[in-house]
C-alpha cells in the first residue's frame, strides 16, 4: 500500500512539473492528474464479549450516605449556645447556691459525631450580680459530651493547659492548680489519660485520683442556662 501511494506521489509530482520543464511538448488539453486522499476513521465496536452484561442498563451507584443524619441533634445545639471566643453569660450552680461561674472566654471542640468531644470554659466565680474580682476566683470548666450528648454539667478545674484527642474517642487532659497560696499562681500540673466507659467518662491512666476529685465533685454548674 506504501508503495502504491508512493508511486501516484511521484505520478503527481512529474505531472504538475511537466508543463514547466517541456512547455514546448505540452499540449493545451494537457492537464495534470489530480490525486484526491479521502481519509477514513474506522471506528470499532466493541464486541459482545466485551460489553458488560448491564451495558443497556447503567448500574445502580451506591447511595452516599450523610453520617451527618445519624449524629446526635440537641435542642439547643452546643455550637450555638457556647461559639467559640464568646462571653454569654454566667452559669448558676445546680446546687442552689448563689455561686455563679461568669464565662469570659470559650474553646469550642464538640462534635455531635466523635465519641467524645468537649467545650473548654474560661472565667470566674461570682454572684448572680457579677464576677468576685479576685484571684482565687479566677477558675477554668470543661464539659465533656459522649456521641455527642453532655455527660453531667460543667465541671470546673484550676486552669486547663490543653486536651489532646488520640484519635480513638479517647484523650490525654492536662490542667493545672494553685499551690499552698493564690498568689503562688498554678503550679502543680497533672495529667491523664480519658476514655470513655460505659457511655461516661473515666480516668484510666496517669493523675486519676486527682481528675476525679474535681469529676465527681458535688457541684457542677449547669449547660444551657445563661443571660
Amino acid at each position: 500500500m506504501t508503495r502504491m501511494l508512493f508511486n501516484r506521489a511521484s505520478a503527481a509530482t512529474l505531472a504538475v512539473l511537466a508543463p514547466l520543464t517541456f512547455t514546448a511538448c505540452s499540449s493545451e488539453t494537457d492537464t495534470p492528474p489530480v490525486i484526491t486522499i479521502t481519509q477514513t476513521t474506522v471506528v470499532e465496536e466493541p464486541s459482545s464479549s466485551d460489553t458488560p452484561d448491564t451495558a443497556s442498563s447503567p448500574a445502580k451507584q451506591p447511595v452516599q450516605q450523610n453520617n451527618a443524619d445519624a449524629c446526635v441533634q440537641l435542642p439547643n445545639d452546643p455550637r450555638e449556645a457556647y461559639p467559640s471566643n464568646s462571653t454569654p453569660g454566667r452559669m448558676p450552680a445546680d446546687d442552689g447556691s448563689d455561686f455563679n461561674y461568669w464565662i469570659e472566654d470559650i474553646d469550642n471542640r464538640y462534635d455531635p459525631c466523635q465519641r467524645l468531644s468537649w467545650i473548654i470554659f474560661r472565667g470566674s466565680l461570682g454572684d448572680k450580680d457579677r464576677p468576685a474580682g479576685t484571684g482565687a476566683s479566677i477558675t477554668d470548666g470543661v464539659a465533656f459530651y459522649v456521641d455527642g450528648k453532655p455527660i453531667k454539667e460543667m465541671k470546673a478545674f484550676g486552669r486547663i493547659d490543653n486536651i489532646e484527642p488520640l484519635g480513638d474517642g479517647a484523650a490525654v487532659f492536662e490542667w493545672s492548680e494553685r499551690g499552698n497560696y493564690t498568689a503562688e499562681g498554678f503550679v502543680n500540673h497533672y495529667s491523664t489519660e480519658l476514655r470513655v466507659t460505659g457511655g461516661e467518662v473515666t480516668a484510666v491512666s496517669g493523675d486519676t485520683e486527682k481528675f476525679h476529685e474535681h469529676w465527681d465533685y458535688p457541684v457542677s454548674y449547669l449547660l444551657g442556662t445563661y443571660d
